[in-house]
């Protein structure tokens, strides 16, 4: 049966602290496992006032509602992330040891099973005349998605009409961009750019990375 307040309060009822407290309790009985299916309605139980707002978390700069999470993190003004030869590519680019961008990582919560789309940009920045080459990937919970959002700030095509003896291809910078969707399971996870570097060292201006995830 639907839930009946203990003590009903009409006309000039007098009303005590123990009348109102005999309520809140037998509503606090009624809620934890006496709700029958009968009490409930089967259609038109819910509309949009019943939808949750959305909470922000502006340290981390993520909003969680109730269809998924967004989340992003931008460079400030001057703000710059790098990698270098040293840490990165001194063991050449066959067999390069992969380092985090720092600061643009992004680590989230699902509540449940989502479909995901992550972005990415940046502006790398080499020595002047430097030749070298440097690497940007996506890493989802510490595994790499190199075939699907490998980035390289040297042009790697010659130019059009296929010149030939044509080693210039440093004078083509590339700016770094990207995406990439896939399926997460519920819980915690990560989201980082790494990549390598055969040049002195490489800086990334005005960059961003961002998400957002649906439920399925």
């Amino acid at each position: 049966m639907p839930y009946i307040p203990p003590k009903y309060f009409a006309g000039a009822t007098t009303i005590v602290a123990n009348d109102i407290q005999e309520n809140l309790d037998g509503l606090r009985d009624y809620v934890s496992g006496n709700v029958r299916s009968t009490d409930l309605k089967t259609t038109n139980w819910a509309g949009p006032r019943h939808i949750m707002r959305g909470r922000l978390d502006p340290i981390a700069n993520q909003y969680k509602l109730v269809s998924g999470v967004l989340a992003g993190r931008t460079s400030e003004t001057n703000e710059t992330s790098w990698i270098s030869k040293s840490t990165t590519g001194s063991a050449g680019g066959s067999n390069p040891s992969f380092s985090y961008y720092p600061n643009s990582a992004i680590t989230f919560e699902l509540e449940q099973d989502a479909h995901v789309i992550m972005t990415f940009y940046a502006s790398p920045v080499h020595p002047v005349g430097s030749s070298e080459n440097t690497y940007l990937y996506i890493y989802v919970d510490g595994t790499d998605q190199i075939t699907m959002t490998r980035n390289t700030s040297r042009s790697e095509e010659p130019p059009l009409g296929g010149a030939t003896g044509y080693s210039g291809e440093h004078q083509a910078r590339n700016n770094f961009a990207g995406y990439h969707m896939l399926t997460l399971s519920k819980g915690t996870h990560a989201l980082t750019l790494k990549g390598y570097s055969d040049s002195i060292y490489t800086f990334l201006c005005n960059w961003g990375v961002s998400l957002e995830a649906y439920y399925k």
